[in-house]
């Protein structure tokens, strides 16, 4: 993202950010609260292909990506990190997450 559009993550956001060295495709999972009071958010990875678990929920059809959302695969990301929003997940999306996250951290 350009310097000059301060990127203010928000719960859902489906972003494209490097991490270790690598470029990858996260949601944000943190709550919009601390994500505008911090320069860093969580982020669950999304994956290409997962298979059924309990803690990997599918993207459907409302979703602007197809893959799987690993929520327990998460790790602190930095505004500056992300190169581009690619969308929102869909409210049944982002419910389904919510159980996943409850799964992966009781």
């Amino acid at each position: 993202m350009k310097a000059e559009q301060e990127y203010v993550p928000h719960r859902g956001d489906i972003v494209q950010a490097r991490a270790g060295g690598r470029t990858d495709v996260w949601v944000v999972i943190s709550n919009d609260i601390r994500n505008s009071e911090l320069d860093s958010f969580l982020a669950a990875r999304v994956l290409g292909a997962g298979g059924s678990s309990p803690s990997r929920v599918a993207t459907g059809g409302n979703d602007p990506l197809t893959g799987f959302v690993s929520a327990d695969h998460i790790l602190t990301l930095y505004r500056d990190q992300v190169h581009e929003v690619v969308g929102t997940l869909a409210s049944s999306t982002a419910a389904a997450l919510s159980r996943a996250l409850r799964v992966a951290m009781p």
